[in-house]
């Protein structure tokens, strides 16, 4: 290539390219994951998924422990204490039984079995109150 102007232009599309892919693969992070999708090779991947809170659980130090299922299976959703005190009072309003919500967490492996465990506030959306909030 002896060309500069054709050097520049094909540095100009490779960046271009490389910029979509880029961005195409970050917006694709966002889209949940049915929950028979996840399993022990994703331990330690960050995943997005929703459901219906079947259940819900307070421990006396804090966390949530949730069981949030979809058409798929079910799996339990942990919000420590860290990030429990901490969440949005219209989030606390909807993490309850017969909700449904999108949660952002890491999965985790406790006791053999699978858990979501999101990290930040924002990891957690309410996308209908349940009818008996």
């Amino acid at each position: 290539m002896r060309d500069p102007a054709l050097l520049l232009f094909s540095l100009l599309i490779s960046s271009i390219g490389l910029g979509l892919l880029i961005y195409t693969s970050s917006k694709n992070d966002d889209a949940p994951l049915r929950i028979s999708m996840i399993d022990y090779d994703s331990v330690g991947s960050k995943v997005s998924i929703s459901g219906e809170i079947l259940t819900r659980r307070t421990h006396r130090d804090g966390h949530i422990f949730l069981k949030l299922g979809d058409t798929t299976g079910n799996i339990s959703v942990v919000f420590f204490s860290s990030l429990a005190e901490k969440l949005d009072p219209g989030i606390r309003e909807c993490l309850w039984q017969g909700s449904y919500i999108q949660v952002k967490g890491w999965v985790k492996e406790y006791r053999g079995a699978l858990e979501v465990v999101p990290r930040k506030g924002r990891d957690v959306e309410c996308l209908r109150l349940s009818p008996w909030s």
